[in-house]
């Protein structure tokens, strides 16, 4: 651990600048979308824009848990787990020994989704 002490300096500090880079990035991105100008439905360019209005569609889709009406869902179902392991190793001075050690965990039991196309009214019209 002695030959690695010096670097520890050095690392915290390159993981300092690159923590410095991303939440700069994060920010100039933020600031990019909130400015955006908000554009009518029959006035959309290609590249980043901002669209209000309402979602039509002619049989919306029921969402499968919440069962509201909707043109787009996405749900998950998991399950927390948890257990206890037991084992059997040998020190280095040749005893045998025995610890449990407990694991936990996450893990998916069902997820779907489904979406639609649909059009955005606004005061212009679809």
């Amino acid at each position: 651990m002695r030959d690695f002490a010096p670097w520890l300096p050095v690392l915290g500090a390159g993981l300092a600048f690159l923590c410095l880079l991303a939440g700069l990035r994060a920010g100039r991105r933020r600031r990019l979308v909130e400015n955006l100008p908000t554009s009518k439905t029959t006035g959309v360019f290609i590249g980043l824009v901002e669209l209000k209005g309402t979602a039509e569609v002619d049989a919306p889709l029921t969402s499968f848990l919440a069962e509201c009406r909707c043109t787009h869902y996405q749900w998950s179902v998991e399950e927390q787990w948890e257990r206890s392991v037991t084992e059997t190793y040998t020190d280095d001075e040749g005893n045998t020994k025995t610890r449990t050690r407990t694991e936990s965990g996450w893990t998916t039991v069902a997820n779907g989704g489904e979406t639609i196309p649909f059009y955005l009214q606004d005061d212009c019209g679809v």
